[in-house]
């Protein structure tokens, strides 16, 4: 807790974090991160590091909430001229070849 000389009061150093509110150290935080970010799920991070499943999913909803922020002040005016649907495009063309559509 740090106090503020202006207004009088305290407040926590980590208020405005994706730490705050958080009873678990920066380390342990960074490790659950590490793991979502190489494709592990809530219920497996949470078995790796030995952390419960309320406070991964707690770090999950507040690491996306941060990160959308983020992308929503950093991506904005857009101008798209081209886009590619390559993928979508494979996946139905697959489909088609499996169950091709019948004509009526």
């Amino acid at each position: 807790m740090l106090w503020c000389n202006t207004c009088k009061t305290s407040f926590s150093e980590r208020k405005g974090t994706l730490l705050f509110g958080s009873k678990l150290p920066e380390e342990k935080v960074k490790i659950v991160l590490n793991n979502f970010a190489e494709g592990n799920g809530i219920r497996k991070t949470s078995r790796l590091t030995n952390v419960s499943l309320s406070a991964v999913q707690r770090l999950s909803n507040q690491c996306s909430n941060v990160c959308e922020n983020i992308h929503n002040e950093k991506v904005q005016h857009i101008k798209v001229k081209e886009a590619q649907f390559d993928e979508a495009w494979n996946f139905v063309g697959k489909k088609t070849k499996i169950a091709p559509l019948k004509m009526s």
